[in-house]
């Protein structure tokens, strides 16, 4: 068997190894901004941080493990390209903080990857946010149909990481010892101002399609695919009330702890049901109902995801 035959059978393995690469540059990042003199009003990293980023990087073990055992196979690869993308927010912003030096109006490299560094964020937030809504259990959209909604998801993140870079004015509004934005576009405020509305409002409206294809899968699903929902709810509700919580002034230790509570719980509520003995009765499920499909089809198996929900 040749090695490209091997690679297409085992994609796991391709997305492991990209996936160490990207855990290697996010520590990397992580200790040059621990180690980079701080810059003027920036807030010093802390356990949280340190809690954040290994939770995140587990989501796209996750992902792997989504992928390897081909469940919602779809899902787990969005997984492992969010924690590569929060890998790249850190290794582009400890870079940048190690280049700045803590110096006011730092070199203008050190400014732009500082940029390059939120807009991976961006998409980070906008998979972690999005996929799992859109592609919770099956690893597919509800049906074709739902692709519209999906797109308008993505044009959004894309519009509005363009109006990150191009956005004239302060590279960090927070923090104003970055200086101006060395590629912003003074010359077309408005414009730019035109997209970062736009950006929010399609994201915004691809949030708001997450919601309606999990409802609309919740009111057509039945046996193991609804539990699997359920699980998956819990998980939503307590990831919202976690980012909702404001711990500002707390201490390290409520941070920590919060922070695990919204991973953690999020994390358990997208793998346990794929992973564990639901997800295999949910597959044996589809397999049956797939099967009495191709006798008797079923108005529902051709339209929304398959023959899942014809049962």
């Amino acid at each position: 068997m040749s090695s490209q035959t091997a690679t297409d059978h085992h994609p796991e393995r391709t997305y492991a190894a990209v996936l160490a690469a990207m855990a290697v540059a996010a520590a990397a990042g992580f200790w040059m901004s621990l180690t980079s003199p701080e810059m003027p009003g920036t807030e010093a990293l802390t356990l949280e941080d340190g809690v954040d980023a290994v939770a995140i990087m587990l989501f796209g073990v996750l992902g792997i493990a989504l992928v390897a055992r081909d469940r919602a196979a779809g899902l787990g690869r969005a997984l492992v390209l969010m924690a590569s993308m929060i890998a790249l927010d850190y290794f582009l912003g400890g870079l940048a903080d190690a280049i700045a030096g803590g110096h006011e109006n730092p070199p203008t490299a050190a400014q732009i990857l500082n940029i390059a560094s939120e807009s991976a964020f961006i998409v980070a937030f906008f998979l972690l946010a999005l996929s799992p809504l859109f592609l919770f259990p099956t690893g597919h959209l509800p049906s074709r149909r739902w692709r519209w909604a999906a797109g308008a998801g993505i044009t959004g993140c894309a519009v509005s990481v363009v109006a990150v870079l191009l956005m004239p004015g302060p590279v960090d509004e927070d923090v104003p010892a970055w200086g101006d934005n060395p590629i912003g576009l003074d010359a077309a405020p408005g414009l730019i101002d035109a997209l970062e509305v736009v950006g929010m409002v399609l994201l915004i409206g691809g949030v708001v399609s997450g919601l309606a294809a999990f409802v609309t899968r919740w009111v057509r699903y039945r046996g193991p695919r609804r539990r699997q929902l359920a699980w998956f709810t819990t998980g939503v509700v307590v990831q919202v009330t976690g980012l909702a919580t404001d711990t500002s002034g707390d201490s390290v230790t409520v941070e920590v702890l919060v922070a695990l509570a919204i991973f953690g719980t999020m994390l358990f509520g997208i793998g346990w049901p794929l992973l564990g003995p639901l997800g295999s009765r949910a597959e044996a499920a589809d397999r049956v109902t797939f099967a009495t499909s191709e006798t008797e089809p079923a108005p529902l198996s051709s339209t929304v995801d398959g023959p899942t929900l014809a049962t």
